[in-house]
């Protein structure tokens, strides 16, 4: 387990609940299914921008660019941060998807 796993399992409480303000229930496992796709389809991109940062950095470090070393850092965890929100979001959906047909485990 990640040591942030138990926090990271509070912000998918937030991140349901500002959904749920937002939007209504889903209304048949079809629709549910539609948005955790689009919310993968985001994480995978953010995953992309982290990926090609990662690039990057490792094309500073061969080269030795010791000038650019914290500004690739700082990109790649502003990226990773993204990436990591859109997660929260998949899961977020997941959860939501669980709770179609008033069933609800907090697993």
């Amino acid at each position: 387990m990640n040591a942030a796993e138990p926090e990271l399992r509070k912000l998918v409480d937030l991140e349901l609940e500002a959904a749920n303000r937002e939007n209504p229930p889903f209304h048949s496992p079809h629709e549910g299914y539609a948005v955790i796709l689009e919310e993968l389809d985001e994480t995978r991109s953010a995953m992309a921008v982290v990926g090609q940062t990662v690039e990057y950095l490792w094309a500073d470090v061969r080269l030795n660019m010791q000038r650019n070393f914290a500004m690739r850092a700082g990109a790649l965890e502003k990226n990773a941060v993204r990436a990591a929100a859109e997660a929260l979001q998949v899961a977020a959906m997941a959860r939501k998807f669980r709770q179609l047909g008033g069933k609800h485990d907090d697993a």
